[in-house]
């Protein structure tokens, strides 16, 4: 089962889009089984909401938004969104 389940988030490499973290490789190793992902700096929104500015809410929301209508333009449908607010917002 985590195979096919490492498969399906593996073909997710073919796919770019700029608020999605890219999948770089992943797969077996020894016992393990791994994913690789590009590495995105920032800070948990958790840490960040009530310094958070207001007028940026819209942008935020719009941008995760617009990433989960991507996947499922292209068959996926996301369970996992994490809250990293990019040192690029």
């Amino acid at each position: 089962i985590e195979q096919v389940r490492i498969s399906r988030e593996l073909s997710l490499r073919q796919l770019s889009h700029p608020h999605l973290v890219h999948i770089l490789n992943g797969g077996p190793h020894g016992d393990y089984l791994y994913i690789a992902m590009e590495y995105v700096t920032g800070r948990p929104l958790s840490n960040t909401l009530l310094d958070f500015p207001r007028e940026q809410i819209r942008t935020v929301v719009a941008q995760v938004a617009s990433a989960a209508q991507f996947l499922e333009s292209n068959g996926y449908v996301h369970r996992d969104i994490n809250s990293t607010l990019s040192d690029s917002v």
